[in-house]
């Protein structure tokens, strides 16, 4: 019998039953996970009240940053902007993680996913997994950030929705089962909330009352353009009758401020 015939034979076999349960079951969570980001599912019921809680405060505190003015509070203001978006999310979250663009030695690797972490834009794990569901799943349902949905959602009502830790562990090891398991990723994952509150208070330490609002706008800074270069860092024109064929253009201004984030 030829090794052609082999072959033939054997790509034709049924595949064991565990095998075609593992794929069903990876069908199952996929679908799960990408009806958890559609709109219809943010409700009074099903708010995540810490998040929600947590822009209250970075809002109020961008509110009070003017009554707090000093030169070197702005000059705060714009260094750490620079290292939580540019270093921390462009670099970190974004390119290296979610894409896999480059490699960084280990140290390297750290600061960078640290700056990351102290921009308050969620954990490593929860950022690079959710981008490559938005890029799995562009302008169509189970995109967070599609702006078929509207304004609001792709900008920031996502975020509401409650999730439950098997939710985000679902999420990790269908979409970044590369990264789910990184020991370093975990260590942030476990110590993220602390590494935001350990940060307040040093800067606070350092320069008294005047420090809240310089972090609260950092942040808020931070999530306010990376999130809607999404959406509004983009100009979409239809060009065919059901409107699915589209061009594509950022706008400049945006591109400057979130260091070319919104080019994904």
């Amino acid at each position: 019998m030829s090794t052609t015939l082999l072959d033939t034979e054997s790509s034709t076999l049924p595949r064991p039953a565990s095998e075609e349960s593992g794929r069903e079951q990876l069908r199952m969570d996929r679908a799960a996970i990408l009806e958890s980001f559609r709109r219809v599912r943010l409700s009074v019921r099903n708010i995540d009240w810490t998040v929600l809680s947590w822009m209250l405060v970075m809002h109020g505190g961008a509110v009070a940053a003017p009554f707090f003015f000093t030169w070197s509070a702005l000059a705060t203001a714009i260094f750490l902007h620079w290292l939580t978006c540019s270093i921390g999310v462009c670099l970190g979250y974004h390119r290296t993680l979610s894409h896999g663009s480059l490699r960084l030695a280990a140290p390297v690797r750290f600061v960078v996913t640290l700056c990351g972490v102290l921009s308050g834009e969620g954990s490593p794990l929860s950022w690079a997994a959710t981008h490559r569901v938005h890029h799995g799943r562009s302008d169509q349902e189970g995109d967070p950030h599609s702006p078929r949905e509207g304004f609001l959602w792709s900008h920031i009502l996502w975020l509401f929705v409650r999730r439950t830790n098997s939710d985000r562990q679902r999420l990790y090891d269908v979409f970044a089962p590369d990264l789910a398991k990184d020991p370093l990723l975990q260590f942030f994952e476990r110590t993220y909330s602390l590494w935001l509150v350990g940060f307040a208070a040093l800067l606070f330490l350092l320069g008294g009352w005047s420090t809240r609002p310089r972090m609260c706008g950092v942040i808020g800074i931070t999530k306010r353009l990376t999130a809607p270069a999404i959406c509004g860092g983009l100009v979409c024109w239809p060009m065919a009758k059901d409107g699915t064929t589209t061009i594509m253009l950022g706008r400049g201004s945006l591109v400057t401020a979130i260091a070319g984030g919104n080019w994904t």
